[in-house]
């Protein structure tokens, strides 16, 4: 006689709730849970911003002014308009004094005059002298270059001294002349009857290039 399966017997093939079947993992199962994917790779980090520039450099400090050459500082510079006007006057005076009379006597209906060129220069310390070259010229045309150059490139000691050449040429001038009026004769009265208005001419020129020369140079104001 024929068996029949018991009832709430599990068909072959369908597997038991809580059985291990293969692919399903029973809930609570000791079987590892499948690792989750490999995480992103971190991104490399920023590259750094570029180091700040150096700074600048200091630049250097600026050369001295050209005009200032060594020796020659702030102090030795032609720089007031005062100064420089004075010079220029001054020059200007001591050439005209070279075209105007050192000599100029009149006696009787006779009368007597000379520039420069006629004026021996060693007469400035010997009166007797009877030489006739060289003239005042010699000392006369490089006093007014003095004062021109002092004004052109600024440099006080060279008016100043192109000025007291000047001043040197009309005093001794005088000089010589005063201590041979007793040799003049008798209608000669005064060495004003005597010298022309040329050495006044040259010694105020000198000195208005002495002025000039000696007034400094303002200070700029920073």
């Amino acid at each position: 006689m024929t068996q029949t399966p018991e009832s709430g017997t599990p068909e072959s093939g369908t597997p038991a709730p809580g059985s291990g079947a293969a692919g399903t993992p029973a809930p609570g199962s000791g079987a590892a849970a499948p690792e989750p994917a490999a995480t992103a790779a971190t991104p490399a980090p920023a590259a750094s911003a570029p180091a700040a520039a150096p700074a600048a450099a200091t630049p250097p400090p600026a050369a001295p002014d050209a005009a200032a050459a060594p020796g020659s500082g702030a102090g030795s510079l032609l720089g007031s308009p005062i100064a420089i006007a004075l010079c220029a006057v001054g020059a200007v005076l001591v050439v005209v004094s070279i075209f105007l009379d050192w000599a100029s006597v009149t006696v009787g209906s006779q009368s007597f005059s000379t520039a420069a060129k006629g004026v021996p220069i060693e007469f400035l310390w010997d009166k007797n002298s009877g030489s006739t070259d060289p003239s005042l010229l010699i000392a006369l045309i490089p006093a007014a270059v003095l004062i021109l150059v002092g004004i052109l490139h600024r440099v006080r000691l060279v008016a100043v001294l192109g000025g007291i050449v000047a001043i040197v040429v009309a005093c001794l001038y005088t000089y010589q002349v005063s201590t041979g009026l007793d040799q003049l004769p008798p209608s000669v009265q005064s060495i004003f009857d005597f010298i022309g208005i040329a050495p006044w001419f040259a010694l105020v020129g000198g000195i208005f290039g002495v002025i000039g020369g000696l007034i400094p140079k303002r200070a700029s104001s920073a």
